[in-house]
């Protein structure tokens, strides 16, 4: 069964749910694709038309006494799982939105072929052209590319007063102000092992924590066992976990079931979606990762979807391979910051994740279209990012999100705690060129051996070495120009 004939099933259980849905949505019955879903719908609406109840057992009963043989083929038990299969009748306008799109596509499609099959037989150019148009405009004509022009309701939204800017609601620091937006697409990005799931789940686990719904979309395969693993480890009350009420976990295999997924939390309408992970999603698409129209069709068929029903979104993203693009951030920067409105961050780590030690990351904000978290945030000095907080995972259960020092403090807010960066990267350089006493370490870095000393504690603490019995050695490497709390950091609109 493809995706567009569950989408005719979903719509045709909400019908029978709730009958008034018909009022509101506007369909040919020559939109359904199926032929028999076609005959149910032509149906249904006549019973209404009629003024006649329109449920389960009165269609089963109207389809007993149909002379119809297409109608008459439909068993009454085919109404029933169609309802069944149904979340509830208030995802209708969203189900008729895509049988109506999937039947534009059809009918251009058509046309298409109209048109080529016309120019194989050598129509004059000029009767083509004519009949082309006509094509065209019957495929596009008034009311048949689907319900989804509703001019916004301006008269509405300033009554009372222009409303104020929405302000992020989720994933709390230490000072009270919050990190990530509901009702909008939010991105974290880093390297691999940096903490961008477990602060992700985070989010998830104080949404559940004030008596919300989260759902996991797991493309990444971190598998259930390890999802739920950690977010009890946040803190996630376990009773929460095991009702499907209120947290849910999916592991999408390929495109149809990841769009289903996605109508089915649409309806559901959970507090916040977290998608692991944006790079898996585009490939399973049938996308590519390297083009931004394709990562703004994605986002447009996924994350947006799951925002506007009210979701607080969490996209995570890898950082691009290369240095000059690792510096502007993860893969099609420029095409993601158009397509998402809410938090866009950059996670580093500071401390590596370990299971029964913890770890912790810090936080770069590198786009808030709305600015609600740019203004709980100290300034950034030219060229770098905004210096969101520290997120740690201590070893026992829960966490915490560390807010930036206020200015005046002592210390610089708009950076982590000083680190010895330009030490950090010739050190990292030296431990890069094979495994190395810190004797060794100390002979190729010139310049003061304490802070050699404090840079390879940082790399070591950090993530970027590790330490043996045979000596130092780098696990990846460390740059300035790729570390948001550098001087040296050359981020975007720094080049």
């Amino acid at each position: 069964m493809s995706a567009g004939d569950i989408t005719e099933r979903s719509l045709l259980g909400a019908v029978m749910l709730d009958s008034s849905v018909l009022d509101r949505i506007r369909l040919d019955p020559r939109d359904f694709h199926d032929p028999g879903h076609e005959a149910l719908y032509s149906l249904v609406i006549a019973m209404r038309a009629r003024g006649e109840a329109v449920d389960v057992v009165t269609v089963a009963d109207a389809l007993r006494r149909s002379q119809d043989p297409v109608v008459r083929r439909i068993a009454a038990a085919d109404l029933h799982a169609m309802v069944q299969a149904t979340p509830s009748a208030e995802a209708a306008d969203l189900y008729a939105d895509m049988v109506a799109h999937d039947a534009a596509l059809r009918r251009f499609r058509a046309a298409g072929l109209e048109i080529v099959q016309g120019a194989d037989s050598g129509i004059h150019p000029a009767i083509l052209a004519e009949r082309a148009a006509d094509a065209i405009r019957d495929a596009a004509g008034p009311g048949r590319l689907g319900t989804r022009a509703r001019y916004g309701d301006v008269a509405a939204l300033l009554d009372g007063g222009l409303p104020a800017p929405p302000e992020p609601e989720v994933l709390t620091r230490t000072d009270g102000a919050a990190i990530f937006y509901t009702g909008k697409v939010n991105y974290l990005y880093g390297d691999p092992e940096t903490g961008k799931t477990f602060v992700a789940l985070a989010a998830a686990v104080d949404v559940l924590g004030r008596g919300g719904s989260a759902a996991f979309l797991d493309l990444d395969h971190n598998t259930m066992q390890a999802v739920v693993a950690r977010l009890v480890h946040l803190g996630a009350d376990p009773g929460a976990l095991a009702d499907p009420g209120r947290f849910r976990y999916a592991e999408p295999e390929d495109a149809e079931g990841l769009l289903l997924y996605v109508a089915d939390l649409r309806a559901w309408r959970p507090g916040i979606v977290v998608l692991d992970s944006v790079g898996e999603m585009l490939p399973m698409l049938g996308l590519s990762s390297n083009s931004p129209d394709d990562f703004t069709r994605g986002c447009a068929d996924v994350l947006g979807p799951l925002a506007k029903a009210g979701a607080c979104v969490v996209g995570i993203d890898h950082l691009a391979q290369s240095a000059e693009s690792r510096a502007m951030g993860p893969t099609g920067t420029k095409a993601k910051k158009r397509a998402l409105d809410g938090s866009m961050l950059r996670v580093t780590q500071k401390r590596q994740f370990v299971p029964g030690s913890g770890g912790s990351c810090s936080l770069a904000l590198t786009k808030d279209r709305h600015g609600g978290l740019r203004e709980q945030c100290p300034p950034a000095s030219r060229g770098r990012e905004q210096f969101v907080g520290t997120f740690e995972m201590g070893a026992e259960q829960g966490f915490s999100v560390h807010a930036p020092e206020p200015a005046g403090a002592g210390t610089d807010a708009s950076a982590a705690p000083f680190r010895p960066t330009w030490y950090m990267e010739r050190v990292s350089l030296v431990l890069e060129g094979g495994t190395t006493s810190k004797r060794g370490i100390r002979d190729g870095v010139s310049g003061n051996h304490g802070r050699t000393d404090d840079a390879l504690r940082a790399l070591l603490s950090e993530g970027y070495a590790r330490s043996d019995g045979a000596g130092y050695a780098s696990t990846k490497p460390y740059r300035q120009s790729e570390d948001p709390l550098s001087d040296k950091y050359e981020g975007p609109g720094t080049r």
